[in-house]
């Protein structure tokens, strides 16, 4: 029974791994191997330890101490020992902060800020992964569709040499002809290693990326082709300036910046704390076998050198460069979902262009291929037909692959998240095509 159930489970996953693989599938393997993001995500862990440390100066401190000497000569005054030649001490102390005047307030503010600012670069992180990963995708289907078209021609002019050599058997055509058709065939042939080789180059990187070895076999499923896109370049630069994840933990480091600043200013203000010990020693003429102490202690730092002011002018410089990066990123942002935005719509167009281009050198073809069927033309310009047509569906491809990196990268851009989502009916229609 065993042995059978674990046939029928072997036999569920060869039939899952046998299975196309979706761009959502690809996302969520890419985001489980990112080596970028496991690292991220300690960088979050780390700011939460610097948050319990920065806590760690308002709760109690509990310490231990022990202690040996020895003295020569042994002083003493009256029979009565002022200190012994062997001497020890022993002692609990514990130590309560209960007025740090700013200390704990800003230190703990500026490590959880950072620790915000730390999650939402991990978010940033999560997108670059997501864009990435779907750049690829994307490449191995363009690599395998130009393979095809690549493949297709081969095909075909081999079918025509095969076709021109019974001619010129037949003594209808010339011997030039059947060479003119060989040099095409060669030509086709070297267009499918140099499309087979980025194909492969395609689809290694995308197995890498997904935590699985080079040569593997990898099936991919199709893209929706994007057929249109409403949003305006306003409406998009104000949602990425607001939401941009990016952009949001610069916002936050600032934040923790100014908070380091006030952290900093903060040093040279008084401590009041409790302090109670626990002591065991030797007994003398002036101290008890054991002995417990507890008293308040007000610590007011007077002058220290000038380090105090000299961190802070440090902190304030970090605010000033922290806030001009921002300053800067929000203009980059800016300048890139304008640019997107304008590569989109472009892209959209010149697809628009290419389709009709091809039914163009499909009936271009078709005539030509009748034309040379019926002797009136020679086999160049049903070389040169057969080519336009190759260039031109490759064309529509190369432009819906376009329009899909650009509009990836725009969602990246604008702030929007990248998982395989169907697209918004009021933003994008879409609809399945060859792609």
């Amino acid at each position: 029974m065993k042995i059978l159930n674990f046939l029928l489970a072997l036999s569920l996953v060869a039939t899952a791994w046998s299975q196309p693989l979706t761009l959502a599938e690809a996302q969520r393997q890419a985001l489980e191997h990112s080596h970028s993001l496991k690292r991220q995500e300690s960088k979050v862990r780390q700011a939460g330890f610097r948050v319990d440390e920065a806590y760690s100066g308002g709760r109690p401190q509990l310490s231990f101490k022990a202690g040996t000497s020895y003295l020569t000569p042994t002083v003493s005054f009256a029979s009565l020992p002022i200190t012994e030649s062997g001497n020890y001490n022993v002692g609990l102390h514990l130590d309560q902060a209960i007025h740090t005047f700013g200390r704990l307030k800003w230190g703990a503010l500026a490590a959880e800020l950072a620790q915000d600012a730390s999650a939402l670069e991990t978010e940033k992180e999560k997108q670059d992964v997501l864009e990435t990963v779907t750049q690829t995708y994307l490449d191995l289907i363009f690599s395998k569709r130009a393979v095809e078209v690549a493949k297709l021609q081969v095909q075909t002019r081999g079918t025509h040499l095969e076709d021109s050599k019974l001619r010129l058997k037949a003594g209808t055509i010339p011997p030039f002809e059947v060479l003119s058709f060989e040099t095409a065939l060669a030509q086709a042939q070297q267009r499918l290693i140099l499309s087979s080789k980025q194909e492969e180059l395609a689809k290694t990187r995308l197995l890498l990326m997904l935590g699985r070895q080079p040569r593997e076999e990898l099936e991919v499923e199709t893209v929706a082709d994007l057929e249109t896109f409403e949003q305006t370049a306003q409406e998009a630069v104000q949602r990425a300036l607001a939401e941009r994840p990016g952009l949001m933990a610069l916002r936050k480091a600032v934040e923790a910046a100014e908070s380091k600043v006030n952290f900093e200013k903060s040093q040279n203000n008084p401590t009041l704390g409790f302090r109670t010990s626990y002591v065991r020693q030797n007994t003398t003429a002036f101290q008890p076998n054991q002995m417990w102490v507890a008293g308040i202690q007000l610590n007011v730092p007077l002058y220290d050198g000038g380090a105090t002011e000299a961190k802070t002018n440090q902190a304030s410089e970090e605010l000033v460069q922290l806030q001009e990066t921002l300053a800067e990123a929000e203009q980059n942002v800016t300048l890139q979902v304008e640019s997107l935005h304008l590569d989109l719509m472009t892209g959209l167009e010149q697809l628009e262009v290419a389709k009709t281009a091809l039914v163009q050198a499909d009936e271009h073809l078709r005539l030509a291929g009748l034309r040379y069927k019926a002797g009136v033309s020679t086999n160049l310009e049903l070389l040169q037909a057969e080519t336009s047509q190759a260039e031109a569906r490759l064309a529509v491809h190369q432009s819906s692959y376009n329009v899909l990196k650009s509009y990836y990268a725009w969602r990246r851009a604008t702030g929007l998240s990248l998982d395989a989502t169907p697209p918004e009916p009021d933003v994008v229609g879409a609809e399945e095509s060859s792609f």
